[in-house]
């Protein structure tokens, strides 16, 4: 079964005037690679070494951007406690090793109730996506029973989409178009091809430790005044609790600041998964889409979505946020999502 002809590989014709020096540079490069590869290559299989030239390049890119971001977010955090060059690249491996455990190990096993989606139109759409986008094979399609229409990408040994039973039900209605289903499904596929799940877990893998800790020490000093209120507590007991209770609060103030680079880098990761579902389908197709989840979801109530599995890592937050609590959000207002596929749109 198929949605429709937006999804066929087909090979358009296509008709280019280059400028002499671009088409020389275009002629020598189709030469050096017949004469490396030892077989004649065609202008358009010569176009399509470029692109794929130009994809790894971005994939490099993009590792290069969240080790840096790794690297700033761990000074961030350690560097006020006046450890050495030795020791700080002790603490970023340390740091990786955590971030790998929390990718391959624990997000997994985050959506035990799960189960595989069965609708052959939503699984002919995932097929041919992933095709396009250069899996080699599709990552499972899951359903989620949640009333909340949306969508996530988890990775880890077995990359996977899962789908909302809120946005199937959608689809299934008229609400949501095999054109738009196709563009949140391509988003996912986005998050996926560009590793977003592993580069969001190693940039996160110390300000969870320091958040977590800080909230336990915080605890435990609190604990030592408040554990029985009918005594008095001695001097010692007080300054031991006023010193965790510090301790614990500059932790977690730690891993706040620190966090505004991680979100930062969410961010970025949803314009460019945005990119790669209109790259997909159409920047048309993933606006829609986008107003789409927006207005769906409004509908649902505040309790609802706080009770979803890792409600931070959903694409669709409806909400209005001050300014400087915009920095500390992992998806970009759905305005300014919407209005940069509307801006593509127009160049296509």
């Amino acid at each position: 079964m198929q949605p429709g002809g937006f999804l066929s590989e087909e090979v358009k014709p296509l008709s280019l005037q280059l400028p002499d020096k671009d088409f020389s540079r275009l002629a020598w490069l189709k030469a050096c690679l017949s004469y490396n590869r030892k077989r004649l290559y065609s202008f358009e299989e010569t176009i399509s070494f470029l692109l794929n030239r130009e994809e790894k390049i971005k994939q490099a890119r993009l590792w290069l951007y969240t080790i840096l971001i790794f690297l700033a977010i761990t000074a961030i955090l350690f560097i006020p406690f006046g450890i050495t060059v030795q020791t700080f690249f002790l603490v970023v491996g340390i740091g990786a090793i955590f971030g790998l455990v929390s990718f391959y190990l624990l997000t997994p096993r985050a959506f035990p109730g799960a189960s595989l989606v069965s609708d052959e139109k939503i699984n002919y759409i995932i097929k041919t996506l992933a095709r396009k986008a250069g899996f080699s094979q599709p990552p499972r399609l899951l359903l989620l029973n949640t009333p909340e229409i949306n969508a996530m990408a988890v990775g880890g040994t077995t990359p996977s989409v899962i789908l909302t039973s809120g946005l199937v039900a959608a689809h299934q209605n008229g609400a949501i178009t095999d054109e738009e289903l196709a563009a949140i499904i391509g988003h996912e596929l986005g998050h996926l091809k560009h590793h977003d799940g592993l580069r969001r877990s190693l940039a996160y893998a110390w300000i969870s430790v320091f958040s977590t800790g800080g909230e336990i020490i915080t605890c435990i000093g609190k604990d030592l005044v408040l554990k029985d209120p009918s005594a008095r507590p001695s001097v010692f007991i007080a300054f031991a609790s006023i010193f965790l209770v510090g301790c614990g609060l500059f932790f977690k103030a730690l891993s706040k600041v620190a966090s505004v680079l991680y979100f930062y880098l969410s961010r970025k990761q949803e314009y460019d998964a945005d990119d790669v579902a209109a790259q997909l389908t159409h920047p048309s197709h993933m606006k829609l889409a986008l107003a789409k989840l927006e207005n769906l979801n409004k509908a649902l109530v505040e309790k609802e979505m706080k009770q979803l599995p890792f409600p931070e890592l959903w694409q669709v937050k409806p909400k209005k946020l001050a300014i400087i609590d915009r920095l500390w959000i992992s998806h970009p207002p759905t305005e300014e999502r919407i209005a940069r596929q509307a801006e593509l749109a127009k160049f296509i």
